[in-house]
């Protein structure tokens, strides 16, 4: 693969085994049939895909990002999965899945309550009737609580060291936060080349995105500790991990624009 910017991603993401596992765990607790289909929104660059399919299940990638999008269809071999261009907005299907994962923070790009809600709503109408939602959503008051401003990682990507230079700034009145990447690697021993990505995410505390999940109409909406945890339990780390279900007899609370 030739993708540098789906090299500098997995170089600093965590082994997917764990998050792949409880998935599966989670499916099989809500009682989804073996067979399910999902929909994975924010695949990036398709890592996830395989495992997903591995089960047995019928795996849709979506991905809005263009370089993430093109090095998820280079390591989809499977016929059990497709990935599509695109994110939230554009879900179309109506009761068409059993579960949409959003792992490693797309929900968080949703800035403003209106995109929040809109997401939710085409989430909440693609599942089918006890169908089950689950969101990684970055805890971004531990964040603020536990890391400096600046921080700095190594890994390797093709076998060559890589350094991520890491700056978050804050936006008080919004309820923003910045993350500036700064990436260097060492092509050969005399030339150092560097990729620059800024993102911006929302903070979303947990009992906002019950809120969210509630008025859309989701119920039994759970928090869990870890990846490594197999019944609910409170947020105190890095990742706000949430589940919820569409009702098998859907009452509408509200109908987003």
């Amino acid at each position: 693969m030739s993708n540098i910017q789906s090299d500098l991603y997995l170089a600093f993401t965590d082994n997917p085994e764990p998050k792949v596992e409880f998935l599966h765990w989670l499916a099989v607790a809500s009682g989804l049939p073996d067979n399910l289909k999902q929909l994975d929104i924010g695949c990036g660059p398709g890592h996830f895909l395989p495992y997903f399919a591995s089960y047995g299940w019928s795996v849709r990638g979506m991905e809005p990002d263009e370089g993430f999008f093109e090095a998820a269809c280079e390591r989809v071999e499977s016929k059990e999965v497709n990935v599509v261009r695109g994110g939230f907005d554009e879900i179309t299907e109506q009761e068409s899945y059993d579960l949409i994962t959003a792992i490693n923070a797309p929900f968080a790009y949703m800035l403003f309550l209106t995109e929040q809600a809109r997401a939710l709503q085409k989430c909440f109408d693609a599942l089918r009737p006890g169908g089950v939602l689950f969101l990684e959503v970055p805890n971004m008051l531990w964040f603020l609580a536990n890391l400096s401003p600046d921080k700095q990682m190594e890994s390797t990507t093709r076998g060559k060291k890589v350094v991520l230079k890491r700056r978050y700034e804050i936006d008080y009145h919004d309820a923003l936060v910045h993350v500036k990447d700064h990436y260097e690697w060492y092509a050969t021993p005399e030339i150092t080349e560097s990729v620059a990505r800024e993102d911006t995410m929302a903070v979303l505390p947990v009992p906002y995105l019950f809120y969210l999940l509630r008025e859309t109409g989701f119920v039994q909406n759970a928090t869990y500790t870890s990846y490594h945890a197999r019944v609910p339990g409170r947020v105190a780390g890095r990742d706000i991990l949430i589940s919820a279900r569409k009702p098998q007899r859907v009452h509408r609370k509200w109908k987003s624009k």
